[in-house]
């Protein structure tokens, strides 16, 4: 865990720290630190901003909560509303997508806000859009169970001033190529902006 903390930290320093090239030098090509523009999409939401690859796509849909709500699901497959809506009711109790293919995601950014919740920040912490950041690598089967996933991974950003609340973006992967989609992850991180 600590190891992909120090490698998303390594990653979001290069993309903030990049300077334009000069005429004739070529651009880099590290899937880790850019999403070639050709295949770039861009999301704009009321609290941040950020590209991600062309072949995902992404979906707003309402979660009902007072401790949680959902701000986009991006995936490589077909996302579909996960709650079923009764007549005065919602129920929201599986994945927006059914299963992962071959080098599947499913992205969801969700902001929380839980009374007491607090977050040990180290001082060498991976930042995202200049904020620090948690990064935590949890049980695949426990935070996305039965779509297939093979690794897992939440980034917590808590919003400043804004007590017990953060910006979460939980990453459900399945390979093969697990290195690759995890740079096209980190590439979408770095390139976030927030919006207050």
């Amino acid at each position: 865990m600590r190891g992909r903390a120090v490698l998303l930290t390594s990653l979001l320093l290069l993309a903030a720290c990049g300077s334009p090239l000069p005429a004739n030098t070529p651009e880099p090509t590290s899937p880790a630190t850019q999403i070639p523009a050709q295949a770039t999409k861009h999301y704009e939401g009321s609290e941040l901003a950020f590209d991600y690859p062309g072949n995902w796509t992404a979906a707003e849909i309402f979660y009902p909560s007072s401790e949680v709500q959902s701000i986009v699901y991006l995936s490589t497959e077909q996302i579909t509303d996960p709650c079923d809506h009764g007549a005065n009711s919602m129920s929201c109790t599986r994945l927006p997508v059914s299963a992962l293919g071959e080098d599947g995601v499913l992205i969801s950014w969700w902001h929380w806000g839980l009374v007491g919740t607090k977050f040990n920040i180290a001082p060498n912490a991976p930042t995202v859009g200049g904020r620090p950041s948690v990064v935590l690598n949890p049980d695949p089967t426990a935070s996305c169970s039965g779509i297939g996933t093979e690794r897992a991974m939440t980034v917590k950003v808590p919003i400043p001033n804004a007590s017990s609340n953060w910006i979460e973006m939980t990453a459900c992967i399945r390979g093969p190529n697990l290195d690759q989609t995890n740079a096209s992850i980190d590439a979408m991180l770095a390139s976030v902006e927030w919006k207050n």
